[in-house]
């Protein structure tokens, strides 16, 4: 009777610890199928957004962050990567430069629509000039990241500073969602004496001429 018992309960040790492997492999499968299935959209997402943003109309913000359209730009700073490469670049310094405007934009490694924003900047080189417009890019991302950029976009012309520890980038575009850092892209314009005029999230067709018409 006792071997029997014994043998019931080595039987149903066996069959739960089986049912358990079970459902640890199939607790895993799920998981990952869910990672593989979040990477795919947000992929896609990004995607879609990268591709269809030139085909709309750019998004006008009233706020972002610390920065609201009306009120001075929040003070912002970072390593330039440009004739003052090695020193620091800050909110401060646009007084020397006696521009009309200042086009300031954020952007990362990760974010694909800011590529494309930067990319169109770039070649508005001339625009910016003539219209006395100033081009700060704040780099949220590694030094080596931004020095590409500087590079392969001929940014000598513009502001090019590195905000590694995402200091003044958290400041003017924060994310509200627990699994994202920063809510790209984000551009804004603020005149000679540091008032916001225009904060940009979706970055349309009309990008630039926004950023450099008066209206």
């Amino acid at each position: 009777m006792k071997s029997a018992y014994m043998l019931m309960s080595l039987l149903l040790c066996l069959t739960l610890n089986a049912c358990h492997q079970h459902v640890k492999q199939f607790t895993t499968h799920v998981d990952k199928t869910k990672s593989v299935q979040n990477n795919e959209e947000s992929h896609l997402l990004s995607t879609q957004i990268s591709s269809n943003s030139e085909a709309s109309t750019s998004q006008l913000l009233h706020e972002s962050g610390q920065a609201i359209v009306g009120q001075k730009i929040p003070f912002f700073s970072g390593w330039a990567l440009n004739a003052q490469a090695g020193q620091a670049y800050s909110l401060r310094m646009i007084e020397k430069d006696h521009k009309s405007r200042y086009v300031l934009t954020v952007c990362a490694s990760w974010c694909k629509p800011c590529m494309s924003g930067l990319k169109r900047l770039s070649e508005a080189k001339e625009r910016f000039i003539a219209t006395n417009t100033g081009l700060i890019i704040i780099v949220a991302d590694q030094s080596h990241f931004g020095q590409e950029l500087y590079e392969n976009l001929g940014f000598d012309w513009a502001y090019v500073m590195v905000d590694e520890f995402k200091v003044s980038a958290f400041k003017l575009a924060p994310s509200s969602k627990k699994n994202e850092s920063l809510t790209l892209p984000r551009t804004f314009v603020f005149n000679s004496e540091g008032i916001i005029e225009k904060i940009i999230g979706i970055e349309g067709h009309d990008y630039i001429d926004l950023l450099l018409n008066d209206q």
